[in-house]
This record gives C-alpha cells, structure tokens and sequence, in this order.
C-alpha cells in the first residue's frame, strides 16, 4: 500500500525537496521515510499494539537506518508540512556526516 501512487506521490516529492534543500545525497532516504510513514499510518489506524516493518525487522538498531530514524522520529510530529519535516530530518542527517 505504500508504494500506491497516492502515498507515495508526496513522500517522493517531499523527499526530493528535502534532498536538493539540503545537499544530501542518500537515494536510501526514500526507502527510509517509506517505512517510516507507513509504519506511522498503521499504528495510528490499528492502534498502539501493532509492530511497524521497522520495527519487526530491527531497522531502528541498524547503523545504516538508524540515523536517519532518529531523525525522522523527532520532527515528525507538529502542524509542520509533510516536506518541512522531511527536511528537518535530513538537516539532522546532514549535519552528522
């Protein structure tokens, strides 16, 4: 489901902006804020008991996943748009490297 155009339309375009805006080059980041927006959907749609993919596959422990988990995590929530949020994440990305 979160590859239907519908979802995946503005978290591909939300991603880019977020890419160009900050510099970044991490074509994985996509597949990151996938997962991750998914996996918020669901929990908010079936409740706090269900297990995201993250979850469920230990992403959030992997070094390669984990920064930019973290980083999503923390600017998700608020009245902010689906890019500023993104781009927020990545900026925390960024500023590690």
């Amino acid at each position: 489901a979160g590859h239907t155009d519908t979802f995946a339309e503005p978290l591909l375009a939300a991603t880019a902006a977020a890419l160009e805006a900050t510099g970044l080059e991490d074509e994985r980041l996509w597949h990151y804020v996938l997962f991750f927006a998914t996996g918020r959907v669901a929990s908010e749609v079936l409740g706090e008991d269900y297990v995201t993919y993250i979850e469920a596959n230990g992403l959030v422990d992997r070094a390669s996943a984990a920064q930019q988990y973290r980083a999503l995590e923390a600017t998700w929530a608020g009245e902010t748009s689906l890019t500023a949020r993104i781009t927020a994440a990545a900026e925390i990305v960024a500023a590690q490297r």
